[in-house]
Order: structure tokens, then C-alpha cells, then sequence
């Protein structure tokens, strides 16, 4: 055996200061860094299969030690086969698609293929490298689906089935009926050609009238199947838009292929096989449908690379999880899951569930939620959420969702709601659209009727130029596929739009309006200085350390970022002054504190001994000016006597003061709204140069001075940022409503857009992707209504041919959808 330092099948370092593992090749030995290497060397030698390690371009992934096929046995339920694969002709024979790891090669691609190819009941493998996935076509009584997995595992590459949404399933099946017809269109198109070239370059002058008409005839024929089945969706598409009384894009293109098409068969009816009389468009036809098709299928695959984009989020969850059942974990179907069980996620694993880790640390990658690839820590007690992938530690998780619950399904709904709306420019364009359809026809008929009377063999052509060169598809294109193309850029940056309305205001914003705590600020208060009253506390019979658990009892019925501070170990650790010297130590005693309650806005209060006891707001608490200090912000009362003060700091975030000067340079008016009415929240509003700061103010006061700005000119509009916590009376006054959020419970929140990954630089990013909008909108509708002014025109007066009409229509249309998925790239 040669010495080596690497492993033969995967390359890796082998290990050192232990016995060397082998793998034994019919008397040869290749050393391998692991017994997971060792087996699947052996396997893949045994099977006949060892030209592979000799035409690989690149070392294979290190795999899995000790796998069983009891694990994949889960994969064989009837009912989560229905889910994941389909039925052939064959009610025997099924096919499935699945999402193979491991794949860097063709040589990965033949291995896979060759090794499936063994398995009794494998009809077809086909594996394509560029996406990573393998199509399977198996006889599922005789081989059972865990036994596929269990092979490509074996052999190094191991296995899931892929979860194709309907969107894609659709779109494929689009894409097909496009080749098709295309391909058809194409093929008869050249047959018809060659047959018009030889005609117009003067091949048949010598020719027997018969002779010609003959090759009239045959063009027919030819054309038939580009007519009646490349052509029928323009068809059907009209027929349906008249039925709608709607007239749309297919309408006049589908009069000038079945207009001309009859009017051609017409001619040979009446002349017979007089190839001398009688003019026919069977060429013209044949191109039309062909170059109509060729730009219609550039605008399908245009619109389909932003549709995918925002599709199949779900597609890499896990279908199943490690379920613990009696402290074991076992694998089971996610469809089998109930909320409150307990799942194991290990290192590496994407996360399948929304949960609440119950033990363990990590960190996750949340980019597939708030485009953000910068690992974020968990601790136990926080949330994790479907989509995201597990870094490094092995964490025990409670299910609180599944399924399209998730907060993953939830943001895919809210797409497709936005991509579902029709803002005021898009029901302007397809008012448009209807009478500018209609007029078409109208000025069609009156240029056929004008050039029948001064050069009747040019007439049918000419309108048909008409009809063509002046359909207005670019103009229905002109806000779909832009608005499309925005929202997939805005989601992969973890902005998410709930009403549609909402966003087709942003660009004509007047205010911006901000919340301080969790906005502007990161929300991580502290307790900077703390003063305890202790003349009203001994006269109470209050010691101070049984105050402190009073306050951290009250506070975990809180959601305020403040609450926070008060964590039982920050407590501790907070700076203390008292009035008269230490505090007595005594027996926490706080079984009697009962009805406790929050008041939004204010603070939160409970009942000790029958008597109200208030930690909040000095207005909440009725504190006079008799301070000790000046900039307490957080106050406790009991029984009408004041017995201790805080003052509370939170930092503001980094990007704070740039977002703010951009939206200042912009011309906007900032304000800031906040519930703090402590001198820190002044000297805040003068360092970000807002032009109002009001503090103090209640949920309700907040939704007043928005409603204020509102009534004194008709023409302002507002924006309201806030962090989704208490602040569902502004955001209802407001016009235009954000929540910096951490991307759980995303329909808690009642504000129009969620900003998930709970950065201020998003807000300027959703002002620039709405003005960007509105921009490529209004550029697509010029377009559009300048190419049709003036193509118009041009076509009546007999100087654009139908190929040159098609091809200026496709052109247009394929600049549209170009135009708009410039927004892809909004940032």
C-alpha cells in the first residue's frame, strides 16, 4: 500500500496518531480517512463502478459513518408517497424527484445513474448536475423508495425528495406547451418559406398555371398544423376575451392569422388549381405565428426567472425531523408532527418546524427569511424558524408550527397576495388596453376598406400589418412583470409587504414618523442608575430586596423592551443608592401579589397586601417633581408614596443617524413619537436633527398627531415606524406603516410592511424600491402608448411588412419585460 496523506474517495487530511483504515479493492488497499469513506469505496469498486474514481473532476464529499436504512424506512409510508411522487400510465410505476447532495461532476452524474441501474425495478434515472437533482422512474411495489435512498447514501451521495411547488409544476408544463408549439411553428414555417423564396425570386415564371397552384396548395397544408395547433392559444385567448366582453392582446392577432388564413383557403377555392389568380398569405402566416411565438416564449421564461424566484420557499425543508419520543430521537414525518412535541436538531440540518429551543446553543442562518447570511445566536428560550439552517450546536426544540403555519408559508402567502394586486396603474393600462384592442380592429377594418378601393391586392396585407405591428402586449405587460420583479428583490432582503395599497404610497410620502424604543434604538435596555426611597420603604415595612422581586415579578408580565432591564441577574448587577445606608436582609414574601395587569403604554401594575403597587411612567405612577433623579425614566409607587427610581438607557442603533440624514436630504419631515419622557429622549431628537420630538405620549396620543399632520394638508403623507408593540393605534392613523421585526409571528404585527431583519437602512431601501417602481411603470406605459402612436400611422400608410410588424411587436414586448426586471437588482 502506497504512502499517502489523503483519502483516496474524499481527500481529506487522514487522521493521524491512530491505525490506518483500508479499503480493500480485490487485493488492493486504498487508504481512506474513516470507515464512512472505507464502505463507500468498497461499494462502489464491487458494484463495478470503479472508472469513476478515474474520470471524477473533483474529490468526492466526505460521507456518513454508520448509516442504517432503518432511517429511511419512514420514506416508504403510502400516504407521504401520494405527496412526493406521481403516478405513470402505469398505476405500478411511479416517479419522483430528488434533491441529491454531493453532486460536482458528470462523473458524480454516471456513478449515481450506474449504481441505480442495479436495483431491480429501476426503469429511468436521470440526473442533472446544474441543479442538483435526480429524476427517478421506479416499479414502486418491487423496489421500495427507502431502498433508493438507502443506495445513493451507500455510494456518497445522499438523498431527498424535492418539493416542487404547483407554481413550478405549472410553468414547466408552460414552458413544454411554448417548445412544442414553437417547434412545430418552426419546422413548417421553413417548409413553407422555401416554397414563397422560390415564388418570389421567380423559380416558377415557366411554369404551368396548374403547376403554381399546386405549390399554393401544398402551402395550405403545410400551414395547417402551424395554424391550427402552433397558433391556439391566440386563438382561445380571444375567444375568451370576447366572451369576457374584455377585449385583450389576442384578440387582433388572432384576426390576422385565422383572417388571413381563411381569406387565403377562399382564394383557392374559387380559382382551383389557377395558380395565376387569387393571392394567398400562407408564408405570412406560418412567420407570424413563428416570430409571435419565439417573442412570446423570451417573455415566458422573463417573467418565469422572477416568478421562481419568489416560489418554492418551502423546497428545502426537511420532510422529516428526529422526533424524541421516551428521551430517544426517532425519525418521523413532518406531516406526523403535532404541536408541543420535541425534535433534535443536529449541526448542519435545515430546520423544518417553527419552535421554542427547549435546551442547547446555536447559531442559525436565517437568509431563506430577512436575506441576511450572518449567522445569528439562539439561546434557550428563543425562536427558531422553518427555512433556516442550524450552524453548530445541537439544540432540543418545542413545536409551535408546521406545515402552512410556519412563518416561511406565512411570507409566501403574502407574496403571492402582492403579487395577486392591481395598483392604479395597472387598471389604468388594461382600461387602455380594452379600447385601444377595440379601436385597432376599427382602424384594421377602415385601412382595409381605404386600400381595397386604391390597391386591392395590398389591402388584406396592410391591415394585417396593422393589427399585428399595433397589439398592445407590451402595454398589458407594463406593471405585471414589474411589480413581480420588486417583490422578489424586496423579500430577499427580508421586507415583506401585507397591503399592496401601502406600498403604491411610498413614493408620494410627505413624513416620516419613528418610534424611539426597538426603532431608533436597539431595544436592550440597562439599568444605568437606580435610587430606592428608604424613609417611605421602612415606613412601609418595605426592605429593598423585596421590592426588587415585587418589580421582577410585575415585569414578567410585560412585553416592553424595557422589561427587559429587570431581569432578575441585571438587577443584581445595577448600581445602587439608597438613602440611608444598607438594606436589611428578610424573607421574600411576594405569594400575595395578584392582579397584575398591563397598561399599554404606561406600565404595569398588581395588587400586594390589597393595596396597588405601580411600576411605570411618572404619569402612570403619579410622581411629582420631587426627584432625586433628574433623568429617572422608570418609576414604583405603592400605596400613593414613591419608593424607587430608575433611569433606564437603551443605544441607539448604528445606522441611525445616516438613515436619517439620507430621509432629512430627501426632503421628508422626521419626527420622532415615543412613550419616554425622560430628558433622554430630548437630547436623542437633537442628535438625530429630528424636526419634532414628542415624548410621553400614549398609544392613542401617537395616533392623534399623525392624524394632526393628516388634516392640515390633504396632500401629506405619513409613515409610521414602530416595532410592532403597542403601536396598533398609529399604524391604523397612519398611511403607510412599517414594524421592525424579528421575523416570528409575522401576522401579529398590524402594520402594512414588516421589516424582518429589524434595520433602519430597509427603509430606505422599500422608499428607493417603490420610487424605482413607479419610474419603470410609467417608462413601460411611454413606451408602450409611443411605439403604438407611432407604428400606427406608419402600418396604415403600407410601409411595414407583417414579418417587420411581428418582429417590432415582439421587440417591444421583450423591452418591457427587460425594462422591468432591472427591479430584480433593486437595492
Amino acid at each position: 500500500m502506497a504512502e499517502t496523506t489523503s483519502c483516496y474517495h474524499c481527500g481529506n487530511d487522514l487522521p493521524k496518531n491512530q491505525s490506518p483504515i483500508a479499503a480493500d479493492i480485490n487485493g488492493q488497499t486504498f487508504q481512506v480517512c474513516c470507515l464512512g469513506c472505507k464502505s463507500v469505496t468498497e461499494h462502489i469498486y464491487n458494484n463495478g463502478l470503479g472508472t469513476y474514481y478515474q474520470f471524477r473532476s473533483d474529490m468526492a464529499s466526505k460521507p456518513e459513518e454508520n448509516v442504517t436504512d432503518e432511517r429511511f424506512l419512514v420514506y416508504d409510508d403510502i400516504g407521504f408517497l401520494e405527496q412526493i411522487s406521481s403516478v405513470t400510465e402505469d398505476p405500478n410505476v411511479r416517479k419522483v424527484i430528488l434533491s441529491v447532495d454531493n453532486i460536482h461532476c458528470a462523473a458524480c452524474a454516471w456513478l449515481i445513474e450506474q449504481s441505480l441501474t442495479t436495483l431491480n425495478g429501476i426503469i429511468k434515472v436521470n440526473v442533472n448536475t446544474i441543479n442538483q437533482r435526480a429524476e427517478i422512474i421506479w416499479q414502486h411495489p418491487t423496489l421500495p423508495l427507502s431502498s433508493i435512498l438507502s443506495k445513493l447514501t451507500a455510494v456518497g451521495y445522499p438523498s431527498s425528495p424535492f418539493n416542487v411547488s404547483d407554481t413550478e409544476h405549472k410553468l414547466k408544463f408552460q414552458e413544454k406547451q411554448y417548445i412544442k408549439r414553437l417547434g412545430v411553428a418552426g419546422l413548417f414555417t421553413m417548409q413553407v418559406m422555401m416554397i414563397a423564396f422560390a415564388m418570389y425570386f421567380g423559380a416558377f415564371n415557366n411554369m404551368e398555371s396548374h403547376q403554381v397552384g399546386y405549390f399554393k396548395w401544398l402551402s395550405l397544408i403545410l400551414s395547417v398544423p402551424v395554424v391550427f395547433y402552433s397558433a391556439l392559444p391566440f386563438l382561445f385567448g380571444s375567444y375568451y376575451s370576447i366572451k369576457a366582453k374584455k377585449l385583450n392582446m389576442d384578440v387582433p392577432v388572432a384576426f390576422a392569422i385565422y383572417g388571413a388564413f381563411f381569406a387565403s383557403f377562399y382564394q383557392l377555392l374559387v380559382n382551383g388549381l389557377n395558380g395565376d389568380q387569387g393571392e394567398v398569405f400562407f408564408e405570412s402566416i406560418s412567420m407570424f405565428t413563428f416570430l409571435l411565438l419565439i417573442g412570446k416564449y423570451l417573455e415566458f421564461r422573463a417573467k418565469s426567472k422572477a416568478i421562481l424566484s419568489n416560489a418554492n420557499l418551502n423546497k428545502n425543508l426537511p420532510v422529516t425531523v428526529n422526533k424524541i419520543v421516551n428521551g430517544e430521537p426517532m425519525v418521523e414525518l413532518v406531516k406526523n408532527i403535532k404541536l408541543g412535541d420535541l425534535v433534535l436538531i443536529k449541526p448542519g440540518q435545515n430546520i423544518a418546524i417553527d419552535g421554542v429551543i427547549q435546551d442547547g446553543v446555536t447559531s442559525v442562518n436565517e437568509s431563506v427569511l430577512n436575506g441576511e447570511f450572518e449567522p445569528i445566536a439562539k439561546l434557550t428560550g428563543d425562536t427558531v424558524l422553518a427555512g433556516s439552517i442550524n450552524n453548530d450546536g445541537v439544540i432540543t426544540v418545542e413545536v409551535t408550527a408546521m406545515g402552512d403555519k410556519t412563518t416561511l408559508s406565512k411570507i409566501g402567502d403574502l407574496q403571492e397576495e402582492f403579487a395577486r394586486h392591481k395598483p392604479v396603474y395597472t387598471q389604468f393600462a388594461d382600461k387602455i388596453a380594452h379600447w385601444f384592442v377595440f379601436s385597432q380592429l376599427i382602424l384594421a377594418l377602415i385601412t382595409y376598406v381605404i386600400w381595397y378601393f386604391v390597391e386591392p391586392v395590398d389591402a388584406l396585407w396592410v391591415s394585417l400589418s396593422v393589427l399585428v405591428a399595433t397589439c398592445p402586449c407590451a402595454l398589458s405587460l407594463a406593471t405585471p412583470t414589474a411589480y413581480t420583479c420588486v417583490i422578489s428583490a424586496l423579500n430577499k432582503q427580508g421586507i415583506l409587504i401585507k397591503d399592496p395599497l401601502a406600498f403604491d404610497k411610498l413614493s408620494h410620502l410627505t413624513h416620516v414618523c419613528f418610534d424611539k424604543t426597538g426603532t431608533l434604538t436597539k431595544g436592550r435596555f440597562e439599568i444605568q442608575q437606580a435610587y430606592y426611597h428608604q424613609t417611605n420603604l421602612l415606613s412601609l415595612g418595605l426592605p429593598v430586596v423585596l421590592l426588587k422581586a415585587i418589580i421582577i415579578r410585575l415585569q414578567k408580565h410585560s412585553e416592553h423592551p424595557i422589561s427587559n432591564a429587570f431581569d432578575q441577574t441585571l438587577f443584581e448587577q445595577a448600581p445602587v443608592e439608597l438613602e440611608h445606608g444598607t438594606q436589611p436582609e428578610t424573607q421574600l414574601q411576594i405569594d400575595s401579589l395578584t392582579n397584575i395587569s398591563a397598561v399599554v403604554g404606561s406600565g404595569i401594575k398588581g395588587e400586594y397586601l390589597g393595596q396597588t403597587v405601580k411600576v411605570g411612567s411618572a404619569q402612570f405612577c403619579g410622581v411629582g417633581s420631587s426627584l432625586h433623579l433628574s433623568n429617572a425614566n422608570v418609576f414604583v409607587c405603592y400605596q400613593g408614596q414613591i419608593l424607587a427610581e430608575f433611569y433606564v438607557s437603551d443605544q441607539l442603533k448604528s445606522e441611525s443617524i445616516e438613515v436619517l440624514t439620507q430621509l432629512n436630504n430627501a426632503g421628508y419631515q422626521l419626527t420622532m413619537l415615543t412613550g419616554d419622557s425622560s430628558e433622554q429622549a430630548k437630547l436623542l431628537g437633537k442628535q438625530l436633527k429630528l424636526d419634532r420630538v414628542e415624548t410621553g405620549c400614549l398609544p392613542d396620543q401617537k395616533a392623534q398627531y399623525v392624524s394632526d399632520i393628516q388634516q392640515v394638508d390633504p396632500t401629506n403623507l405619513v409613515l409610521m415606524v414602530g416595532d410592532g408593540i403597542n403601536d396598533s393605534p398609529v399604524f391604523a392613523a397612519s398611511d403607510v406603516s412599517v414594524a421592525m421585526g424579528d421575523g416570528a409571528d409575522v401576522t401579529k404585527y398590524a402594520a402594512d410592511i414588516i421589516i424582518l431583519k429589524g434595520n433602519l437602512n430597509s427603509i430606505i431601501s422599500l422608499i428607493n424600491a417603490a420610487k424605482q417602481t413607479r419610474t419603470t411603470i410609467k417608462s413601460n406605459l411611454y413606451w408602450s402608448l409611443i411605439y403604438n402612436l407611432v407604428i400606427l400611422p406608419v402600418a396604415m400608410l403600407g410601409y411595414v411588412a407583417p414579418y417587420i410588424a411581428v418582429i417590432g411587436m415582439s421587440a417591444s414586448s421583450i423591452l418591457v419585460v427587460t425594462n422591468s426586471l432591472r427591479l430584480l437588482k433593486v437595492k
